[in-house]
């Protein structure tokens, strides 16, 4: 699409990231199925998604500078404890340390482009 005449683009990073945890089938049972769960906090959030086989996909979306100050286990498992507490148990301590310090967070983009549409497929393919 950036071949056509007039064609706009922008790509901007954003200062939030995302890194996804999970929750085991032995303990994603204890949610309720087949439904979005959402944990609001302010600048940040977790959402946690359910799969068939009864674990949960969990994605936490934070600012990057929170991220960093997460740099050790005892802050990761204090922060949990005090903004998530609910989730520390459905993961579990261990898990959690494990799958949170296995990755990084990943970037976010904004990405707008105009037109959004090229004859009648209205979809921006980048």
């Amino acid at each position: 699409m950036q071949q056509i005449p007039l064609f706009e683009f922008s790509q901007k990073h954003i200062e939030h990231g995302y890194l996804e945890l999970s929750i085991p089938p032995e303990r994603g049972g204890k949610m309720i199925p087949n439904h979005l769960h959402i944990w609001p906090r302010g600048e940040f959030m977790m959402i946690a998604l359910p799969n068939q086989d009864q674990s949960w996909t969990v994605t936490l979306f934070m600012p990057f500078e929170r991220f960093h100050k997460l740099d050790n286990e005892e802050k990761l498992l204090m922060f949990f404890k005090e903004t998530f507490p609910d989730s520390v148990n459905l993961i579990g301590e261990n898990e959690l340390v494990e799958n949170f310090f296995e990755s990084k967070p990943f970037v976010l983009l904004s990405v707008k482009c105009k037109p959004y549409h090229f004859e009648s497929k209205h979809e921006c393919r980048i």
